[in-house]
C-alpha cells in the first residue's frame, strides 16, 4: 500500500490532537476539515492490508506498532523489523510508538522438561513486571532505536491481572526502564486507569509517580466494567476519570500529541467524536497549552 501522507508530523508549536485510524476517519475528515491535526495508523494495517487509507495527502501520520514484542524473549522476524523501518521512512514520523508487551512467547524447555514450541498470541500481552522483563525492554529499545532511526515511545499495555512473577507496579516498572534507557513514553490513560483499578492502586498517585518529563504522547479511549474487572473498550467514550487524568498530565508537563482511540468500530457516533475532540481541546485551553 502506498502511503497517502505527504506532510510530516510537526513537533514545533502547539500540542496536536489526532485520531487513531478507522474506516470512518477518511469521510470524517472530508466532512469536518481542520478538526484534527494527524491520524495515527497501525503498522500492521500498512504491512498486511493493500487497500488505500483514504486520507487527504496533506494529513500527517503517526505510526503505532504492536509487533516488536519488546517485553518478550522471542524477537520478531527480520522481515517485520525491515517493514517497520520502511514505513517509518515512508511516513516521515518523528517516533515509533510500541507497547511494553509481548506477542510471541516460548522457551526451549517447559516445566515438565519437554520442549515448548513458540506461540504467537496474536495480540500484545502485558508481561510480568519485574527486573528481568525491564532488562528485555531496555535492550530492545537500544536495538530498535538504532535500527529504525527514530526514538521509541513506550506505551503501557492494559493490565487485567498481575501476571505470575510480577514484583512491581506499572509506575515502578516504567521508572526502572526510563532510568536505564533514553526511551520516551506514550501513556495510554485508559490503560493506566483500568490497570490501576484492576490492581487496587490509586490512578492519581500512580500517574504522578511516572517520569512525567518523558511523556510525549497520550492515548484516550473508553473502558468497560465486566465480571468484576475493568477492560479496554474503544467503542465507548472515555469516562470522566480518564479525562481527569488528562487534565492532571497537562497541568504537570507539556505533551506533543493526544490521540483519541475510538477505532474498534467503523460506526463510532460522529457527534460523540466531535464532543470528545472539543473536550480535549478544552482541557488544553484550561491548562494554558497552545492548540
Amino acid at each position: 500500500m502506498k502511503s497517502t501522507a505527504t506532510a510530516p508530523f510537526s513537533l514545533v508549536g502547539s500540542t496536536k490532537v489526532g485520531l487513531s485510524y478507522s474506516s470512518y476517519v477518511g469521510p470524517f475528515l472530508a466532512d469536518h476539515p481542520g478538526e484534527i491535526d494527524y491520524v495515527e495508523v497501525p503498522f500492521e494495517l500498512l504491512h498486511y492490508d493493500r487497500r488505500p487509507l483514504g486520507l487527504p495527502n496533506e494529513m500527517p501520520l503517526l505510526l503505532h506498532s504492536s509487533s516488536l514484542s519488546l517485553a518478550g524473549d522471542v524477537p520478531p522476524e527480520a522481515e517485520i523489523v525491515d517493514s517497520i523501518a520502511a514505513w517509518v521512512s515512508k511516513t516521515s514520523v518523528p517516533w515509533l510508538s510500541e507497547h511494553m508487551a509481548f506477542v510471541t512467547s516460548g522457551s526451549s524447555v517447559g516445566f515438565d522438561g519437554a520442549a515448548v514450541p513458540l506461540y504467537d498470541v496474536g495480540y500484545s500481552v502485558n508481561p510480568p513486571l519485574n527486573a528481568e522483563t525491564a532488562h528485555r525492554v531496555i535492550s530492545a529499545v537500544d536495538r530498535y532505536r538504532h535500527r529504525l532511526g527514530v526514538p521509541l515511545l513506550l506505551e503501557n499495555p492494559p493490565i487485567y491481572f498481575a501476571p505470575p512473577g510480577t514484583t512491581m507496579s506499572p509506575t515502578e516498572f516504567a521508572n526502572l526502564v526510563c532510568a536505564a534507557c533514553p526511551a520516551r513514553l506514550l501513556v495510554d490513560l485508559a490503560h493506566f486507569y483500568l490497570s490501576c483499578r484492576n490492581l487496587g492502586l490509586d490512578p492519581v498517585s500512580e500517574l504522578l509517580g511516572l517520569p512525567l518529563d518523558r511523556i510525549d504522547q497520550l492515548h484516550i479511549s473508553g473502558v468497560s466494567a465486566r465480571d468484576g474487572a475493568w477492560w479496554d473498550d474503544h467503542t465507548v467514550r472515555a469516562p470522566d476519570e480518564v479525562h481527569d487524568l488528562l487534565s492532571l498530565v497537562l497541568r504537570s508537563t507539556p505533551v506533543a500529541a493526544i490521540t483519541l482511540e475510538y477505532n474498534w468500530s467503523g460506526n463510532f457516533p460522529i457527534p460523540a467524536l466531535l464532543g470528545e475532540i472539543e473536550r480535549v481541546r478544552g482541557s488544553l485551553a484550561v491548562a494554558g497549552v497552545a492548540v
